[in-house]
């Protein structure tokens, strides 16, 4: 069946959107709708996830109605280091604070771009380290930890 498909990726990304809408709809069930005159905390997220699975559907059943030669399904690893970055600095910001956290963000974002030499890398950490302590810490007075506590251990 998917052999047909006009472009694998409209069928997965119209599955996802499906998915996401649905997984949306039944968490925000108990929250209390109201009405359109005295709207309650569930009635946007209802009518976002709603909005979200109508539109899934409907790319999903766009693609499988497609006649046109199907496109070879290719699996790009960029976005995937991407999200490994961004959880990595989600996953230790905690424990090793704000600086070590963002070097570590650019390094491993830095894997998906081959055209970057790791002294471009250094640098763009430094600049990007440095610029993000001073917008979020001495600016916008932030209170996020420069160095975690495993650090101050040490």
């Amino acid at each position: 069946m998917l052999a047909r498909l006009h472009t694998q990726k409209d069928f997965f990304a119209g599955v996802m959107f499906l998915a996401i809408g649905v997984i949306a709809i039944y968490e925000t069930s108990n929250l209390p709708f109201g009405t359109l005159s005295n709207i309650g905390p569930g009635f946007f997220p209802v009518v976002l996830s709603s909005l979200c699975t109508f539109f899934g559907a409907l790319i999903v059943v766009l693609s499988l109605l497609s006649i046109k030669q199907p496109e070879p399904l290719s699996l790009s690893w960029r976005p995937i280091v991407l999200v490994a970055a961004t959880i990595s600095f989600g996953v230790l910001i905690a424990p090793f604070g704000f600086v070590p956290s963002l070097v570590v963000l650019v390094a491993i974002s830095s894997l998906a771009d081959s055209d970057l030499t790791w002294l471009d890398t250094f640098k763009l950490a430094v600049g990007l380290t440095i610029g993000s302590v001073i917008v979020f810490v001495y600016l916008l007075k932030q209170p996020i930890e420069l160095f975690g506590p495993y650090l101050m251990v040490l």
